[in-house]
């Protein structure tokens, strides 16, 4: 499925997209054009080393709403009376809404090898769904802390105790590029077996002074697995990232790191499929936030629809799973098509 965590520190740098071990045909041009919503907030301010304050700062803070205080007063109330201090240089403020265009171009330079183009932007902006998704969680029991802010407010800013290092303002401009191969080396297709190497280089195209791009370049291999029976279809996608670190900072430092995708695909017809994926990754971040340090757990649902017979359009959601760096929310469409420069027929089954 083309979507992966769309957790803006996260996205500065390479995440490999889940694929099929499939190639398409030599000489064939496929287009890929992916539009991702995010709605994201992480609004209670300090983020100390100590893992039971955040839960700890939500009892207190519910304790002086007995109280005539504003809700700015019962914040650093709540902080002074658990730390006899402000916690101010531990400080993460994101509570924004995002939009993430990417577009990819894959040729295949003979019937086993693939090679892929990618360009990217972002649009952030303050947002129009905060108060939707605030009685979704009232609705479910859940507390956020973006409770206490005003809807549809622009905030993005990662700082230590020096200074800022991540932030930006609404705006839209690139995002990085990527360059991918895929060698197909097997694919059996009396067992239904397939299997391919996978590798990726990012280019730091994007804007960094808007924390939009790393300003690095990073690079990744790994593989991708598959499995057909019937109507059911099975991907494993593993790979390795190298990640260039771009912080200049003794507090924040990044990691390599890894991704797992397994998606489960289910063919309802000829023109509709059913598709779930669960994503886990390690962090690429060292610092001292668990919410920039902490690995990710996401998984995602969505539906292809096989619009006409050289394109397929699939849109989905993705939901966190109890992780911090993951989005609240994210929908997603995306648009596949095939350009014919070659003679080969179109199978859907190499989407």
């Amino acid at each position: 499925m083309d979507i992966r965590n769309e957790y803006l520190p996260v996205l500065l740098f390479l995440q490999p997209r889940a694929t099929t071990p499939n190639t398409i045909h030599k000489e064939e041009l496929r287009f890929y054009s992916n539009l991702s919503l995010t709605n994201d907030s992480l609004v209670s301010k300090n983020y100390p080393a100590n893992g039971s304050y955040y839960s700890e700062k939500i009892i207190i803070y519910k304790f002086l709403e007995r109280y005539d205080l504003k809700p700015t007063e019962r914040i650093i109330t709540a902080e002074l009376l658990q730390y006899g201090h402000l916690e101010k240089q531990y400080r993460t403020v994101i509570d924004l809404e995002y939009l993430h265009f990417v577009n990819r171009w894959s040729y295949g330079l003979t019937d086993l090898l693939e090679l892929g183009v990618q360009v990217s932007g972002f649009s952030f902006n303050s947002g129009i769904f905060d108060h939707t998704i605030n009685v979704y969680h009232s609705m479910v029991g859940i507390y956020t802390g973006k409770e206490e802010l005003p809807n549809n407010k622009f905030k993005y800013s990662l700082s230590d105790d020096r200074k800022v290092f991540l932030s930006s303002k609404p705006r839209t401009n690139l995002g990085d590029s990527v360059i991918s191969t895929k060698w197909k080396l097997f694919n059996n297709k009396n067992s239904g077996l397939q299997f391919a190497l996978l590798s990726s280089l990012k280019i730091p195209t994007g804007n960094k002074s808007l924390s939009m791009s790393s300003g690095k370049p990073d690079f990744s291999f790994g593989f991708a697995f598959g499995y057909n029976k019937g109507n059911w279809t099975q991907f494993l996608n593993c790979s390795a990232i190298y990640v260039s670190d771009p912080f200049k900072n003794s507090k924040v430092k990044t990691n390599h790191y890894g991704i797992v995708s397994y998606t489960l695909l289910y063919k309802w017809n000829y023109r509709f499929s059913i598709l779930s994926q669960l994503d886990v990754h390690n962090s690429p971040y060292n610092s001292f936030t668990p919410y920039l340090n902490e690995p990710s757990l996401m998984f995602s649902m969505g539906i292809n629809w096989k619009a006409f017979e050289n394109s397929i359009l699939q849109s989905g959601f993705s939901e966190d799973l109890t992780t911090y760096p993951v989005p609240d929310i994210t929908i997603f469409l995306n648009w596949k098509m095939k350009i014919s420069i070659s003679s080969n027929y179109f199978s859907p089954d190499k989407i």
